[in-house]
């Protein structure tokens, strides 16, 4: 409504595309589009058009209803590792703000966002090297809980944050707080295990601060 009251055309979202990569890997940015024209209007601005898979949420949701008002539309999505999705990712979001640079014809500043994907890639690798030094120097039975075997050593990083990732939602989701506390003492031996808690223990931490909120 507040597009059409001021004579907006074109209405551009971003969000994430989670993807099997590794964070050393460039960031790309995938487009869809609520109709075809557009579409091949967003490929020249240095975007691979989304071949296949589902745009959710807001983004989706906004594309579908500027399609009914007869408005272009179309989500900018930056590509990240699948298994760092609950990390933020500059260098996804700087590879947007380039696109957008070229669709708008504008320059913007990207001092800030070059620092942090700098701080966050030194994140990322201290996060994979942590890993792999663990892995290679454990016990054939201290993996016990954990399916590694036959796992890659070059997968085991994905492996692990996936696995971590995992208990944070469980643990975020449990109903009473003797589930919660078993569910995070879990996460936290995990956490430990891999060396890993001093990445995570702001976020850690949040998980108690939330469900002591929520009455916990």
């Amino acid at each position: 409504d507040l597009g059409e009251k001021y004579g907006v055309e074109t209405i551009l979202t971003c969000a994430s595309q989670i993807m099997p990569i590794s964070h050393k890997e460039p960031s790309q940015v995938l487009a869809v589009a609520n109709n075809s024209a557009f579409r091949d209007e967003m490929s020249p601005h240095g975007v691979e058009i989304l071949q296949q898979g589902l745009v959710s949420g807001l983004n989706g949701l906004l594309l579908g209803v500027a399609a009914a008002r007869g408005m272009n539309a179309a989500c900018l999505m930056g590509t990240m590792p699948q298994y760092a999705a609950a990390i933020p990712n500059p260098k996804a979001s700087r590879e947007i703000v380039r696109v957008l640079e070229r669709i708008l014809n504008c320059h913007i500043d990207t001092t800030e966002m070059d620092e942090a994907v700098d701080k966050m890639a030194h994140t990322m690798e201290d996060i994979e090297s942590q890993i792999h030094r663990t892995f290679s120097s454990m016990e054939p039975d201290a993996g016990e809980g954990m399916e590694i075997e036959g796992v890659e050593e070059d997968k085991v990083p994905q492996y692990v944050m996936e696995r971590i990732e995992s208990l944070f939602t469980e643990v975020s989701q449990q109903p009473s707080q003797d589930r919660f506390r078993l569910k995070a003492n879990l996460l936290k031996k995990e956490l430990d295990r891999w060396s890993l808690y001093p990445f995570y223990e702001d976020r850690f931490l949040n998980l108690f601060k939330a469900d002591r909120e929520g009455g916990g």
